[in-house]
This record gives C-alpha cells, sequence and structure tokens, in this order.
C-alpha cells in the first residue's frame, strides 16, 4: 500500500466532506436572502423553486471545489521535500485551504449572482422569478441549466486563479527549515519516497 497517496486521498475525501456540508449550509442561507426571501415554506410545494434552488447549490458546489487540491498539493509538495509529515504541515495546508475555500466560495456566489442578474435582464419579457414562485417548472429548468452551465465554463479558470495563489518554493523553504529545527528525540511519522515511473 502507498501510504503517502492513502493520507493525502483521505486528507482529501475529510475536508471535501465538511466543506462540501458547509458550503450548501452557506449557500442555503446566501439563496434565502437574495433570491428566495423568505419563502423557504415554498420550496416543499413548489418544485420550480426547489430545482432553481439546488441548481444554484449544485454550481457553487462544482465552483467550490476549486479550493480542494490546491490546498491538498501544498501539503504534498511539503512532505515530499521532507520525507516525513508535522502537525505544523497539515496546519499550514488547512489554514490555505481555508483562504481558498473563502476566496471561492465569495466568488462563487458573486460569479453566479451577476450571471442570474445579467441573464434575468437579457430575457426582460420573462419575469424567471415570479413564474418560479408561480411553479413554472420550464422556467426553472431553463434557468438551472443556465447556472450549472456558467458553473462548468468557468471552472476551469477559477481553478487556474486559486492554483495561480500558491508558491510551491515557499512550501519546500519551510519543509527544508522545518526537517533543519527537528531535535532527535522528535516524533515524525516517515514516509516513503515517491519515484517517479
Amino acid at each position: 500500500m502507498d501510504w503517502n497517496t492513502f493520507f493525502f486521498a483521505s486528507y482529501e475525501i475529510v475536508i471535501s466532506i465538511l466543506f462540501s456540508l458547509l458550503t450548501i449550509f452557506i449557500t442555503k442561507k446566501i439563496l434565502n436572502k437574495l433570491f428566495i426571501k423568505g419563502e423557504t415554506d415554498d420550496l416543499k410545494e413548489n418544485m420550480a423553486l426547489a430545482i432553481f434552488s439546488g441548481s444554484i447549490i449544485i454550481g457553487i458546489l462544482i465552483l467550490v471545489n476549486s479550493s480542494i487540491l490546491p490546498a491538498v498539493d501544498t501539503l504534498r509538495v511539503m512532505v515530499l521535500a521532507n520525507d516525513v509529515i508535522t502537525l505544523r504541515m497539515v496546519g499550514i495546508s488547512f489554514l490555505y485551504f481555508l483562504l481558498f475555500f473563502s476566496i471561492t466560495v465569495f466568488f462563487s456566489i458573486v460569479i453566479l449572482f451577476l450571471t442570474l442578474k445579467v441573464f434575468f435582464r437579457a430575457t426582460g419579457y420573462v419575469e424567471e422569478m415570479k413564474e418560479m414562485r408561480d411553479k413554472n417548472v420550464s422556467v426553472a429548468i431553463m434557468v438551472a441549466a443556465v447556472v450549472i452551465g456558467i458553473s462548468l465554463f468557468v471552472r476551469p479558470s477559477l481553478n487556474r486563479f486559486i492554483g495561480s495563489l500558491i508558491q510551491y518554493e515557499k512550501f519546500e523553504n519551510i519543509s527544508r527549515q522545518e526537517k533543519e529545527e527537528q531535535s532527535p528525540d522528535e516524533m515524525v511519522v516517515p514516509l516513503e519516497q515517491v519515484e517517479p515511473k
């Protein structure tokens, strides 16, 4: 078993699950304030509003996913440069993840909000929110397709933007400094070296 891959995959799974749930919670709160405006009870009986809300949640999850891989990569660079893993490395990686997560949540909400505003203005002959409140499922499906389409279209550029915030050389230096500072009595978990194939 490759323990490096197992550790990094486990770390990625844990933060993916925890922060996808947090993203859903944040998205529902913002959605209720910006679009649904206190009509959350209508979601039980109004399939159109439920489709719209679900598409916004899916769209933001697609975009926020961009924050996970760069954080895992920062940890991977530090660990592979040092051949050991320490709590400090995990902490630094997690702090970077929180930064990336905050940035992607902010940009995701702004991107989808502006997209919907522009789309609603462009289709001035249809009042989408009114139609969805009146249970018009076809309008909800059209808006959902726009939301998910924009999310998929913007995701690669958001991935590159978040990736551009990482200076991998800096993390290698942190790892080297930590290796030099370790005392012989300090306990660290050795990891086997990964050889390129």
